[in-house]
């Protein structure tokens, strides 16, 4: 089970394609590239954008998606204030605590869907040419 969600969020990752893998949102997860490739003087419109699409995401049939909705602002706002550069010390940082097993299973359920929501931020890697 671990190896195929660090299998799907690596997919995420490598090629920007929207798998509905636990945590990410699909108008969110859209507005997140948009983000990152937009100049820092666009995000704040950006920003408002995922707000107006956060309070519109019908949350009915998944009570966790409104703290899907409410880490996806929050990172915004984090890139925003700390740079680009947050969002891979973010992931690095929920990858180390989410192996340590003194931490609940809830709490590790919780730092998984977060990283895949950071992985909605990066950029896809750049096409590689067959060998």
């Amino acid at each position: 089970m671990k190896q195929a969600q660090e299998l799907l969020r690596w997919t995420v990752e490598q090629t920007g394609v929207f798998i509905g893998i636990k945590g990410q949102v699909k108008e969110l997860d859209e507005l997140a590239r948009s983000f990152m490739a937009a100049a820092p003087a666009a995000r704040k419109a950006l920003l408002s954008q995922a707000q107006s699409a956060g309070d519109a995401v019908d949350s009915s049939s998944n009570p966790d998606v409104g703290g899907y909705v409410e880490y996806y602002i929050k990172t915004m706002q984090r890139v925003m204030d700390k740079g680009d550069a947050w969002i891979e010390q973010e992931t690095q940082r929920l990858s180390k605590v989410a192996e340590d097993k003194a931490v609940a299973a809830a709490k590790r359920e919780t730092f998984q869907w977060r990283r895949n929501i950071l992985a909605s931020f990066k950029a896809p890697a750049a096409d590689k040419a067959e060998l």
